[in-house]
């Protein structure tokens, strides 16, 4: 009797233990969470005080690894109404007997002052006469203090750092290395700008919210058409549901979150992008109800081949952005008969192969191949696979400031250190003749081998978008370390004399993406169910 007594009593302090462990480490995550976001809506609005919407708040949180179903609710709104009222207030939108639209922001007192931060790192780090700081170095204080720019939706620092140019001097120092390094340091309000030399990066600047898109716009680079209309993240689902069936994520595990399809989100981004290249975007006002319109093909259709629309509607209760998604429509049907009411003729596709069959094929008889080795093997050696790299270059060359080529290569987010690790590489790989050409033969000798693959199925050459450049390419895939798998891929562009350039190399994830602009891939060697996404691999040039 007194041995069960005692038995239950330590089963009922074990349990009680566990629960305090489990409330200390929701405890934990709450804090860490509650920090992350006030962090992000700062972001979305360096100034603070503004409405963001839900969607956008929600799809970043879930970049970053923050689930609300890991908090045991079923929707976004709940969670953070119910986890963060002390910090956050809400708003909502309604149009008829749809849905409301929910809009956040932080309350005042609890918008953090990222100036302070930038300026606090800043002044704790080493500086030269004239106070320029290594832009790299600010990136690791920054991450320090719990600001860091991949959380916030952006590929590199700088594009971060533009929105603070009344804080900030940034210049460029291309001469002195053989790549780029950036430097930044506080302004001195006493100075005139023309009294600095400061050579502006080509990084972009967040757009204005605009009413017209236009080929500039570039608020983030895989996200643009968010910073001109509103977009509920499960109109993603909708528009997936709506149109012939494809698979719009990586890999061949479902996501857990169904809303999550990055792959569509990236093609949606980068259509709206080329019609507003070729101003295929239409604006319309309904003059008998006063409220405007816009509307763009998606480029999609549906299960009976009828072209999808995204039909947008003016934000008439909040100052930014401009437009809100209505609904993706097939015209004439339902909420398409709004869109044929409005716009005559209807918006057309984006085109971008252009009537060129030299964008379709490869045609090696036209002339020969060359490519961008400086550019390929030193500028972007980040992509090269690991064993390719090892199996050249000596351990003493690939340890780096105390970083092997593991932890470089390992698919973890990317990293101001990263970042330094594969610069300096290049750097080591151009300055060692030896070293360079063997890496050069060797890789030529896989585009050769990809050419005889092309020669037997001309399919093997996939035609893609370059969203950057506004103009279409050829893909190789790449086989550096097994003549059986793909590990890269190599975009190739037709010369108006008929030869051919390699420009670049892409990830097969990137790849996919660009390729999935024209239309679906049909090659044996580029699907979306053997691809994952790679954090390392964020530029497309």
């Amino acid at each position: 009797m007194y041995i069960f007594c005692d038995w239950a009593k330590a089963q009922s302090q074990n349990c009680g233990l566990v629960r305090r462990l489990e409330q200390e480490r929701r405890l934990h995550e709450k804090k860490k969470a509650k920090q992350v976001i006030l962090s992000l809506l700062n972001n979305f609005d360096m100034h603070g005080g503004e409405w963001i919407p839900l969607t956008s708040l929600g799809e970043a949180l879930t970049v970053i690894n923050i689930q609300y179903k890991a908090y045991d609710y079923q929707r976004l709104l709940p969670f953070l109404t119910t986890e963060f009222s002390d910090i956050l207030e809400f708003d909502s939108q309604t149009d008829g007997n749809k849905p409301p639209i929910y809009f956040v922001r932080c309350k005042r007192t609890s918008v953090p002052n990222m100036q302070t931060a930038i300026t606090k790192c800043i002044k704790s780090l080493p500086s030269d006469s004239e106070g320029w700081v290594l832009l790299a170095s600010l990136g690791t204080a920054l991450n320090k203090e719990g600001i860091r720019y991949e959380a916030y939706g952006y590929q590199k620092l700088l594009p971060l750092l533009n929105n603070f140019q009344e804080l900030l001097d940034i210049k460029c120092d291309s001469e002195s290395f053989s790549l780029p390094v950036h430097y930044v340091r506080l302004r001195n309000k006493t100075k005139t700008t023309s009294s600095v030399e400061v050579k502006k990066s080509s990084a972009p600047s967040p757009i204005k919210d605009t009413r017209i898109p236009n080929e500039e716009m570039n608020l983030r680079s895989d996200r643009n058409i968010e910073g001109w209309a509103s977009i509920e993240r499960e109109k993603y689902k909708e528009l997936a549901d709506l149109a012939l069936p494809e698979k719009w994520y990586f890999g061949s595990d479902e996501p857990t979150d169904p809303t999550y399809l990055p792959i569509l989100a990236f093609y949606l981004n980068h259509t709206f992008k080329r019609l507003a290249y070729e101003k295929k975007n239409l604006i319309q006002k309904d003059v008998g109800r006063n409220e405007e319109y816009a509307a763009f093909n998606t480029g999609l259709v549906d299960r009976k081949y009828e072209n999808i629309y995204a039909l947008f509607k003016q934000n008439t209760r909040y100052p930014r952005p401009y437009w809100y998604l209505e609904d993706f429509v097939v015209a004439g049907e339902n909420n398409g008969k709004k869109l044929v009411q409005l716009f005559n003729p209807l918006p057309k596709r984006a085109n971008y192969l252009e009537n060129r069959i030299a964008n379709l094929l490869y045609d090696g008889s036209t002339g020969d191949l060359t490519c961008d080795y400086e550019h390929i093997l030193v500028e972007r050696v980040g992509r090269l696979p690991r064993a390719f790299i090892e199996k050249t270059l000596p351990v003493d060359m690939l340890n780096i400031n105390g970083m092997t080529a593991e932890e470089a290569y390992s698919n973890t987010p990317f990293t101001p250190e990263k970042d330094a690790y594969f610069k300096l590489l290049g750097e080591r790989i151009k300055a060692d003749w030896d070293t360079f050409n063997e890496l050069r033969d060797r890789f030529k000798n896989a585009v050769e081998f990809t050419k005889k693959r092309i020669e037997w199925n001309y399919k093997t050459a996939v035609p893609i978008y370059f969203p950057k450049a506004h103009k279409c390419s050829l893909l190789f895939p790449l086989y550096l370390t097994d003549n059986n798998r793909v590990d890269l891929t190599l975009v190739v562009t037709h010369n108006d004399n008929g030869s051919y350039q390699g420009e670049t190399t892409l990830s097969l994830n990137l790849a996919y993406q660009d390729a999935r602009l024209i239309v679906r891939p049909d090659s044996y060697w580029l699907k979306s169910e053997t691809v994952t996404a790679q954090d390392n691999d964020s530029e497309e040039d």
